[in-house]
């Protein structure tokens, strides 16, 4: 029934959609780094060109791209993601950087953060996973003889500056989100190479051909920072 109604829905949309005059329910799913990159800028558009659009925004942080997409509950997600699954399209973004942050003052950091004083340092993870094994930046240490040890994981990327800025731990953290707020914090280049993460666009084939979500898209792609 719901696939139904969903093929009922979008064969409606194409013939009538008009960001004027729709009154669409667009559902998104991203992280919350993503979310505070990418959604300012698109909903102030949304608002110029589609002031009685309606956009609903779900929290996903994980590498995998959710079922939810397959369902139509999700009409497109953005974030990092291994794999893409069949049946799915993507588009990329933009890239990110990282940046490793500790606290203005911190013992163990003088002018500048070498990769053995960095390592030696606990740290703070981002992971919605329940069990998560080696990262981007766990396989970069150890290409170079040193391994970290993760203090903390959290399933949120802005909260991890402000736990920074008010311990001794330290953190590699997307670039954009060490800049985004007023700490006391030091931000310095990774003292190693480290991976760049790419946002990602996807959604779902079913849904490729959906003049709305073909607007919806464009704006997504629009609004991401140029890289």
């Amino acid at each position: 029934v719901r696939d139904g109604l969903a093929q009922l829905e979008r064969a409606l949309g194409e013939q009538r959609f008009d960001p004027l005059t729709s009154e669409r329910r667009f559902v998104l799913a991203a992280s919350d780094f993503v979310q505070l990159v990418v959604l300012p800028k698109v909903l102030d558009a949304i608002t110029k060109s589609a002031p009685n659009v309606r956009v609903e925004v779900r929290s996903w942080g994980r590498h995998s791209v959710p079922t939810q997409l397959v369902d139509g509950e999700f009409d497109v997600v953005l974030g990092y993601f291994d794999q893409i699954p069949a049946g799915h399209e993507q588009q990329a973004l933009f890239e990110e950087p990282y940046a490793c942050i500790v606290r203005e003052g911190h013992p163990a950091v003088g002018k500048r953060l070498t990769a053995k004083v960095w390592a030696s340092i606990p740290h703070v993870v981002v992971s919605e996973a329940v069990r998560s094994g080696p990262t981007g930046v766990d396989r970069a240490l150890r290409a170079v003889g040193l391994q970290r040890k993760v203090a903390l994981t959290v399933p949120h990327f802005l909260v991890v500056p402000s736990i920074v800025a008010t311990s001794d731990l330290s953190a590699a953290i997307d670039r954009q989100v060490a800049l985004a707020f007023p700490l006391p914090l030091r931000v310095f280049p990774p003292p190693l190479p480290l991976p760049v993460g790419r946002v990602s666009m996807v959604w779902h084939e079913r849904t490729s051909a959906d003049p709305a979500l073909r607007w919806l898209r464009g704006l997504l792609a629009s609004a991401t920072p140029a890289r």
